[in-house]
């Protein structure tokens, strides 16, 4: 039903399933650092490439995971999220982090 709660942010005006901490633990995303299992000329496309810091957004996805998991909304923890971008170490492309903390409404403004 539309303005209920459905996991991550209440939304009167949008319908969608829930989201729920299991499925937050189970989000990966593709590091900027690694080999990636690909050829070479591909993955040096990515080796010294801007991500964002792999155990802040790794400790962000935790932590909402367990906000959701205690029955409480997890928009207000990812709204005051801001990561370090970084070029060395292990690193989470920006894109891909921007793009699925955003569609979640609220979220990263």
């Amino acid at each position: 039903m539309k303005g209920e709660v459905h996991g991550w942010w209440p939304d009167p005006d949008r319908d969608a399933p829930p989201v729920d901490g299991g499925e937050i633990r189970a989000t990966r995303f593709l590091r900027c650092d690694s080999g990636l299992g690909v050829n070479y000329a591909f993955a040096s496309l990515f080796h010294h490439s801007w991500g964002y810091a792999a155990a802040e957004v790794d400790e962000l996805l935790r932590q909402a995971a367990a906000e959701l998991d205690a029955g409480r909304f997890a928009g207000p923890l990812i709204d005051n999220a801001r990561f370090q971008r970084t070029r060395s170490g292990p690193r989470y492309d920006i894109d891909a982090v921007d793009w699925f903390l955003g569609q979640f409404p609220g979220a990263l403004g």
